[in-house]
């Protein structure tokens, strides 16, 4: 790639044209979402003043922009969002255009500065698809069945603490009503909302070959790392020591585990890790390969049922 295209490529051409739609949509009342997506926009966005919790400014500007994609656009594929928004900058950039033709689900990316919460927008928009799900608003556009990827182990703690709440320092047990998900922020009390958030927490280990998957709303947290595919080329030592039938690798126990459920939301947190598309060696991440090969199996298994499947990937700089 040249340093034109490399630098066109890097350019956020969707962000600047979607700017104008959104602050005019926003303006307007949120005009066509849902009624659940509706009250929660009135509680989040328009709390008193003596409010102690509320959103940045940046973090509602992101959930807006992701939900007006997602209810207004109704867009199937990062594509579709390009052409109905900005189909200019896929004429112009042919970099873009490769890149966007290759990711055949919707995939969203909020760049977001250090410190400004970006882990709270991606519990928000859990909120938003749970309770739209549970609604039963437009059956099809929403899903409460979460995969939350993070980098590392460090990352994978602090998003557990968000989900399971933070560790008591001297018994080392998990505190449940430190978790964010019970701050009045993101759930309105009472017996229509907080009374029907129930979300199974499944951690790395809680997912094994043998593992039943659960019926009920649940979100998988775990760090790319588990991802490790079985390689389709063996070496010869491999074939001699057979190593090609141990034991399953995590990637492929994980795909086969997810690939049961046909609407599947996905969140990556601090997403910059693994945004390129190929290694400093050429070969394709094993983030993007395990996404490709899981999406791949969801369209086997269920065919033409298959149907929310939604990258949602929150970036630092």
């Amino acid at each position: 790639m040249s340093k034109k295209d490399s630098q066109s490529f890097s350019q956020m051409y969707l962000a600047d044209v979607l700017k104008g739609e959104v602050q005019a949509w926003v303006e307007q009342g949120w005009h066509g979402v849902t009624q659940t997506t509706l009250e929660l926009f009135h509680y989040w966005f328009q709390m008193d003043e003596d409010a102690t919790e509320r959103f940045y400014p940046c973090q509602q500007r992101a959930i807006e922009t992701l939900v007006y994609c997602h209810e207004i656009l109704q867009a199937k594929t990062l594509q579709e969002v390009f052409e109905r928004i900005d189909p200019e900058s896929l004429h112009q950039h042919l970099p873009l255009k490769q890149e966007v033709e290759t990711i055949p689900f919707p995939k969203y990316a909020l760049k977001m500065a250090t410190g400004s919460g970006k882990t709270w927008v991606l519990a928000a928009l859990l909120v938003w698809q749970y309770f739209n799900k549970i609604n039963d608003e437009r059956p099809g556009n929403y899903s409460f069945r979460f995969l939350v990827v993070t980098p590392g182990r460090e990352v994978l703690n602090r998003i557990l603490d968000s989900f399971k709440g933070k560790r008591d320092l001297k018994t080392g047990n998990r505190r449940p009503e430190t978790s964010d998900y019970k701050l009045s922020l993101f759930i309105p009390d009472g017996s229509h909302w907080r009374e029907r958030f129930h979300l199974d927490i499944l951690e790395p280990d809680d997912v094994k070959p043998n593992t039943t998957p659960p019926d009920s709303p649940f979100v998988f947290i775990t760090n790319w790392q588990q991802f490790r595919l079985k390689s389709s080329i063996s070496s010869l030592w491999d074939q001699f020591t057979g190593a090609d039938i141990e034991e399953m690798p995590r990637g492929e126990v994980i795909a086969d585990f997810l690939s049961e459920y046909p609407d599947l939301v996905i969140m990556n947190d601090e997403a910059h890790h693994v945004h390129g598309k190929r290694s400093a060696t050429g070969a394709e991440l094993i983030w993007r390969q395990f996404m490709n090969i899981l999406h791949n199996r969801l369209k086997e298994n269920h065919k033409n049922d298959i149907g929310m499947f939604c990258n949602y990937s929150a970036k630092i700089f």
